[in-house]
């Protein structure tokens, strides 16, 4: 089994979703390809300029200087590349004070009923995000989910097992390097 995450059977009238933009060249290559209605959330402050730097006046593109959560909040993230966490703080890195929206309101908001590809690359918090998420039914909403889990947060294979078990629900697993990357499929 080979991971690839960056073909799929995307049109102009697809929708992708991006949790956790960073660098913003995971969508880049996406929007390249497919030129797709893409969404990203970016939380931190200076990887939200650069992508608001690349992507600006395409209308296709829209982004969010606010990251994906199971509540809305505040919190802090420890500012390191793409390992910026609200888990790992560590103080030769800089902090900054960042906005967190609840993905099941912000799927309401923007009006998402259906998802071609979201991939969730964001440092521990995809834990409660998918707990919420399988909370308020939303996963059979996605067609294609790319999912990095991380090992640095309290309970993670007990947390990550279950929600495997969830997903196994409506989604087929279609590749698995553990605590990399995983993909799952609409049945």
């Amino acid at each position: 089994m080979s991971y690839d995450n960056i073909n799929f059977p995307l049109t102009t009238d697809s929708v992708v979703l991006e949790l956790g933009g960073y660098n913003g060249l995971w969508s880049k290559e996406i929007n390249r390809r497919y030129h797709p209605n893409l969404y990203i959330f970016e939380p931190t402050s200076s990887f939200f300029n650069n992508i608001v730097s690349i992507f600006h006046g395409q209308s296709n593109v829209k982004y969010f200087n606010f990251g994906i959560s199971d509540k809305n909040e505040e919190k802090e993230i420890c500012v390191r590349e793409d390992g910026s966490s609200i888990f790992n703080k560590d103080n030769r890195y800089s902090v900054e004070t960042i906005k967190l929206r609840d993905v099941a309101e912000v799927f309401e908001h923007l009006y998402l009923k259906e998802i071609d590809v979201m991939q969730i690359n964001i440092e521990g918090s995809e834990y409660s995000v998918l707990e919420r998420m399988i909370e308020k039914d939303l996963l059979k909403v996605i067609k294609v989910l790319l999912i990095q889990f991380h090992t640095f947060v309290e309970n993670h294979e007990m947390r990550r097992a279950i929600i495997q078990e969830k997903l196994l629900d409506t989604h087929n697993q279609t590749y698995n390097e553990d605590f990399v990357w995983e993909k799952w499929e609409l049945q």
